[in-house]
């Protein structure tokens, strides 16, 4: 911890509290001694695109958290990015009061409200390539729940593509990222890859349930490559469509290592090929639906309030 806060400081900011600790090393939320910003300070790894950067500091949208810098201190890169209050969407669906709180309606809004920035991230030719529940942050709009707060952050993975280094092999989100991504198939990535991982995550929200598990990180793989979303009483059979067609798969007859590469590549992209072609089709899908279905509880009460209004 010491050697890190020595770090943060040299880099002209103080430490205030340690956040998490992450595959490279502490995360810290902090503060810039010249301009009093609250920031969130995160080492990277060395070998990051730091042009991406640029890119998505040009990039704005009220769903994304692009604006980002990368700094250097002796042989250690960081990532300082802007600070938001709020929990991860990871702290909260799984919260028996945040099924109180936030209904299906709001979450459909929030994930079309977060689509209209993905589909701007894919216009400009970035991919994030690690969406799922704790890289997404909810807060509150003067004191309530509010669908346009939700961001997307962290965009260490993050991707131009079409992707040319095609063999450097890439971290994955185990539970969350589709098959191109497990099986390292980066040329395959697309904005398809990143509506997989919204899906899956889109329906976790809405079920309280993981949309992939097994305690055998292979078994967990597998489900990953091959099994649809299970389906559930707790989504209407048109969102259930609407998600499995997300993350539409083509299951592997063989185990891919079985397969020749061409074999492995021709599978994926037909699954590719049933999935949304882009952010705002999956975005058209969703509003599509809220259009059509109103909370039930809500047509009751319109229906019952419509009738006393009649009779007065």
């Amino acid at each position: 911890m010491g050697e890190i806060n020595d770090q943060i400081k040299k880099l002209n900011f103080q430490p205030l509290k340690l956040l998490s600790t992450g595959k490279f090393g502490e995360v810290w939320k902090a503060k810039d001694i010249c301009t009093e910003q609250i920031v969130v300070i995160k080492p990277i790894r060395k070998q990051i695109n730091q042009s991406i950067y640029k890119t998505l500091n040009t990039i704005e949208h009220p769903s994304l958290s692009t604006k980002s810098r990368v700094e250097q201190i002796e042989d250690q890169h960081f990532i300082i990015r802007e600070f938001l209050e709020g929990k991860t969407l990871k702290e909260l669906i799984f919260k028996p009061w945040s099924r109180k709180k936030h209904t299906r309606r709001f979450w459909l809004k929030a994930f079309s409200h977060l689509l209209g920035g993905l589909e701007k991230l894919h216009q400009n030719n970035i991919l994030h390539l690690d969406i799922k529940p704790s890289n997404l942050i909810v807060n509150s709009l003067n004191g309530e729940p509010a669908p346009e707060s939700i961001k997307l952050v962290d965009f260490e993975q993050a991707a131009i593509y079409p992707i040319e280094d095609k063999w450097l092999r890439r971290p994955f989100a185990l539970g969350y990222s589709p098959p191109e991504q497990l099986l390292n198939i980066n040329q395959l990535a697309s904005p398809a890859t990143d509506i997989f991982a919204l899906g899956v995550t889109l329906y976790e929200t809405l079920t309280q349930k993981n949309g992939f598990y097994y305690h055998d990180p292979e078994m967990m793989m597998h489900l990953q490559l091959n099994v649809p979303l299970l389906r559930t009483t707790k989504l209407p059979a048109t969102l259930y469509t609407i998600l499995s067609k997300a993350t539409a798969r083509v299951a592997f007859h063989l185990p891919p290592s079985r397969l020749s590469q061409n074999q492995a590549e021709e599978i994926i992209q037909q699954g590719i090929q049933k999935r949304y072609t882009s952010a705002e089709a999956f975005k058209n899908a969703i509003d599509e639906y809220l259009d059509k279905n109103n909370d039930h509880r809500t047509n009751w009460f319109e229906k019952l309030f419509n009738k006393l209004k009649q009779k007065h």
